[in-house]
């Protein structure tokens, strides 16, 4: 990474007014909770939650495109940040409430947002300037976000260990694929027309079972290692198998679905099924590089002749 001296020059008042907004947002917030009456209880206190964490989700959206710029951070490194900031704020929202509401206003805010940055001139440049892909591909990935989590919040509920574990893996869990599996990819496979990687598919396999454990410690749920890490193992063929940018509704609706039945299916039914598909997964990836390898080989000595 290097940083940009001449950008700095003239992000530097803005960002200091952003990271100040944001400062003062977090000490509103712990105010807030402090005088707020029991969560549910009062539509206003509801109100005023959602106002602040909408502005603490853009703002801390802003400042951590501002530094992406500024310290030449890889676009796809600013994509996952601003897909992390997005699900915490959200995850924040239903850890703090006892309804859907926040969670939903906030999910119809993200949605409209970026939406408009989709079709507003000034925020088309914007965006193109700090998150879009640099070779020029578009997938409809951050309207899927949060379409996603608002539809396992109408499902399920925001308070559930259900909604819980999906949003964990489609923050944590998908964003860590993507960003280790770039950087140490291994072998790269193709399903569905995209392209994935072994790395980022054992990092997926690996955060998501760790979030759904974490899911189901945070709610008393007796979830056993060895079914979250199957349960993990075919969250992670969802999203092998989904096409770009689709698995951020199908992560969030699979794994919704696979916790909520979780405790009705046997153990070892888990981790054979997991079993199956990471043998697959590395299967297909394996016989995919053989043959890529083959092919070069061959185009090699086809030029040496």
């Amino acid at each position: 990474m290097t940083f940009s001296r001449v950008l700095w020059t003239g992000m530097r008042p803005h960002l200091a007014r952003h990271l100040a907004i944001v400062a003062a947002t977090w000490m509103g917030l712990g105010v807030f909770l402090l005088l707020r009456p029991a969560p549910g209880t009062s539509l206003l206190a509801d109100g005023l939650l959602f106002l602040t964490l909408a502005t603490l989700m853009y703002q801390t959206y802003v400042v951590a495109v501002m530094l992406g710029m500024l310290f030449s951070v890889r676009t796809e490194l600013r994509r996952k940040a601003a897909h992390v900031l997005g699900g915490s704020v959200l995850l924040l929202a239903a850890r703090l409430t006892a309804g859907n509401g926040v969670v939903l206003a906030l999910c119809v805010l993200l949605l409209g947002w970026l939406v408009a940055t989709r079709t507003l001139p000034s925020l088309k440049m914007y965006r193109k300037l700090s998150v879009d892909r640099r070779d020029g591909s578009e997938s409809l990935g951050d309207l899927w976000f949060p379409i996603g989590l608002g539809a396992v919040t109408v499902l399920f509920g925001a308070q559930s260990a259900t909604w819980l574990a999906a949003a964990l893996v489609l923050t944590l869990a998908d964003s860590a694929a993507a960003v280790i599996g770039t950087r140490f990819p291994g072998a790269v496979y193709r399903v569905t027309g995209g392209s994935k990687s072994l790395g980022g598919s054992c990092t997926c396999w690996i955060i998501a079972g760790a979030s759904i454990a974490l899911a189901g410690w945070m709610t008393d749920s007796a979830w056993s290692w060895a079914a979250c890490a199957g349960l993990a193992a075919i969250v992670t063929g969802l999203e092998a198998i989904s096409p770009r940018g689709l698995d951020n509704l199908s992560l969030p609706l699979g794994t919704a679905v696979a916790v909520y039945w979780i405790g009705s299916v046997p153990v070892m039914a888990w981790v054979v099924a997991g079993l199956a598909v990471l043998l697959s997964l590395t299967a297909l990836a394996v016989c995919q590089k053989s043959v890529r390898e083959e092919i070069h080989a061959d185009k090699s000595g086809l030029q040496t002749k």
